[in-house]
């Protein structure tokens, strides 16, 4: 009776750290999906930050390019 507990128990904890190797695997397999996905994230969100600069430096020049025309015909 002791020999086949004994049996039970380490077939149990065999089967106990497969199981942990297994989700270790997954988690690395998740972490590294994870850290691919933050990586095209931050690539975007660059991409949208320089679109924004654009966007507000060729708006500062045409508002100035407009304030200077209306300065200059009302100067005349």
């Amino acid at each position: 009776m002791k020999g086949q507990l004994t049996l039970d128990i380490n077939i149990e904890r065999s089967r106990a750290k497969d199981d942990n190797v297994t989700m270790e695997k997954s988690l690395a397999g998740v972490k590294q999906k994870m850290t691919a996905d933050l990586g095209a994230l931050e690539t975007t969100f660059e991409r949208y930050k320089n679109d924004i600069y654009k966007f507000v430096g060729g708006t500062l020049v045409s508002v100035m390019t407009i304030a200077l025309g209306v300065y200059r015909i009302l100067k005349m």
